[in-house]
């Protein structure tokens, strides 16, 4: 290494070592709370929308989203603005359009980390529309049980959603963000997150329910469906009283599978280093193997088929 690089190398070091002695010392002249190095000026306003619709298309950033059932014949939209951050809100081709209008500048990084969160409420006088289409970054989404749409998609980064409204297709897709969906019906419910936790309770699915998440764990209570799939790679997978009239298929890699008063015409779990242990509701034709892991199954010879797989995880199963 050169000489003059090795200088240049010192000279970084030390802008950085009093960049970040600035930083500190500012927190500490406001108390550690970072939301003070934000310039912004929020201020609360509201709009009135009179045009009918029957989708919603929403846009936002940091945004905590909720959608509230009003009363009042108008749509109602409150949020959070400031100069730098507006929302442009419209009705087009028969949709709300509802999207962030972001201004550059440094105050943006302390928002990006939520640490002044922009507020989004969406009061519809409706119960029933037919679209509902949310991106979403580091917010909150929160869908309430008054309310039913066609087609229901959200896709956010780390945000959280929760669902309580029924509809036909649900799709979420997140990265790091929690998926509640509680007391719903659908057709069809694919859900996708990266280490999000995805917990369903009381669902009912007159079709499919396709569940994946990469670390995070797949936690179902009363749940019925024709086929239901749920992979995880190192997150547990817990079912409790989960109903499938066709195929149930269960994948993780080193996360346990657990059933409870649990059942499916046909069964299919395949583990690595995961065990797997339950109670099922009816006789199985089981087929189970772990190599070393111990197995202890019924010994039965009617029903359909239960085929379990593990490397080196125990397999413990018993029909109730």
């Amino acid at each position: 290494m050169s000489k003059g690089l090795k200088i240049l190398l010192i000279i970084a070091s030390a802008l950085v070592v009093v960049g970040f002695g600035v930083f500190i010392t500012v927190l500490v002249i406001n108390d550690f709370d970072i939301s003070k190095l934000n310039s912004n000026r929020y201020e609360t306003n509201t709009y009135y929308i009179s045009e009918d619709f029957s989708n919603i298309k929403i846009d936002v950033e940091v945004s905590n989203v909720s959608f509230i059932k009003t009363e009042e014949e108008q749509v109602k939209i409150v949020c959070n603005e400031s100069e730098r951050n507006k929302y442009n809100i419209a009705v087009e081709d028969d949709a709300l359009v509802i999207k962030a209008s972001w201004q550059s500048g440094w105050q943006q990084f302390f928002t990006f980390f939520s640490f002044k969160k922009e507020m989004l409420e969406v009061y519809l006088p409706k119960a029933t529309y037919n679209r509902l289409e949310v991106k979403n970054d580091v917010g909150h989404v929160l869908i309430p049980k008054e309310f039913t749409f066609t087609n229901l998609q959200v896709t956010s980064s780390t945000g959280n959603t929760e669902l309580y409204a029924s509809a036909n297709e649900i799709v979420m897709e997140m990265d790091t963000g929690n998926i509640k969906l509680d007391s719903i019906n659908a057709d069809n419910i694919n859900l996708k997150t990266s280490t999000g936790r995805h917990t369903l309770t009381n669902v009912t699915a007159t079709n499919n329910i396709t569940l994946r998440s990469d670390t995070g764990t797949i936690d179902l209570t009363k749940i019925r469906a024709v086929n239901l799939t749920a992979k995880a790679e190192t997150g547990r997978l817990k079912l409790n009283d989960v109903i499938v009239s066709n195929k149930l298929n269960l994948t993780t890699s080193t996360g346990s599978v657990i059933l409870t008063d649990s059942d499916a015409e046909e069964i299919y779990i395949e583990t690595s280093t995961g065990t797997v242990k339950g109670t099922l509701l009816s006789p199985k034709i089981f087929h189970a193997t772990s190599e070393l892991g111990r197995v202890k199954v019924p010994k039965t010879t009617t029903g359909g088929k239960c085929e379990i797989e593990t490397e080196t995880g125990s397999i413990t199963i018993e029909i109730k």
